[in-house]
């Protein structure tokens, strides 16, 4: 057994796993260069939250690690605003293809609706 299952086994009831942090590549920087933005999220209402927690410099020959601070702050809130628009975007296409679905028992009224809707036209 390793120390990640052992961590597993051992957490207190009712005490949620935290998610594993997600990357998003940020490649409009120049040079060739890409951030390793890996960050987490939550969803207040219809909004997301997004946080970056950890960056890395990808040069293309190595990967450099940053610290939070080495970015200025209002870079930081435009890649996590980009990542965000991204992950409401991704939520929305998989919500859509849900409902779409004609094999999903949970997507066929809207299907359904929608069809009859065209129909009347």
């Amino acid at each position: 057994m390793n120390l990640k299952d052992a961590a597993d086994i051992t957490r207190p009831l009712n005490v949620r796993k935290p998610d594993p942090l997600k990357c998003y590549d940020y490649s409009d920087i120049g040079l060739g260069f890409v951030l390793h933005c890996w960050y987490s999220h939550e969803w207040d209402e219809d909004n997301v939250i997004v946080t970056i927690e950890r960056i890395e410099l990808n040069t293309g020959n190595q990967t450099i690690p940053l610290r939070l601070h080495d970015v200025p702050g209002t870079d930081l809130l435009a890649i996590e605003a980009l990542i965000a628009e991204q992950e409401y975007a991704d939520a929305y296409e998989a919500a859509k293809s849900l409902a779409e679905s004609r094999e999903d028992d949970r997507g066929d009224w809207l299907y359904e609706a929608r069809k009859d809707r065209e129909a009347l036209k």
